[in-house]
C-alpha cells in the first residue's frame, strides 16, 4: 500500500509517498513532465521519453510499452478526484495497481 501526496502543476506531476510492504516501510517518489498537447497533455518521464497521453475525456484507456512489459492504464476523472488502474504484464513485471487521487482541502 502507498500513502502520500501528489502535486500537479501546469508542467509537472510530483508524487511523494510511503510504501507499506510485508518486507518493511520505505519512502518513494516519482516525477513526470507535462506538455500540453491538442486539448490534453503528454505525460513524459524526466529524461523526456514519452509515457502516455491524456485527453479531456472523463474516462480513457492508455498503453505504454516499457521494454517487453506492457502497461495498460485506465483513468477516471471527476468531482475533484481521479482514479487510475494499471495492469502490468511482461517478463519483468506482473501486477495490478489501483490509485485514487483527491484534491487536498
Amino acid at each position: 500500500m502507498f500513502d502520500g501526496t501528489a502535486e500537479v502543476t501546469r508542467t509537472a506531476f510530483e508524487e511523494r509517498c510511503t510504501v507499506y510492504h510485508s518486507h518493511g516501510t520505505f519512502d518513494a517518489n516519482r516525477t513526470y513532465i507535462l506538455h500540453p498537447a491538442g486539448g490534453g497533455v503528454q505525460v513524459r518521464f524526466p529524461d523526456d521519453r514519452a509515457f502516455v497521453g491524456i485527453d479531456e475525456r472523463a474516462r480513457q484507456h492508455v498503453r505504454h510499452l516499457c521494454g517487453n512489459d506492457l502497461y495498460r492504464g485506465r483513468f477516471l476523472f471527476g468531482d475533484g478526484e481521479w482514479r487510475e488502474a494499471w495492469t502490468v504484464r511482461g517478463p519483468r513485471k506482473d501486477y495490478i495497481s489501483l490509485t485514487r487521487y483527491r484534491r487536498a482541502g
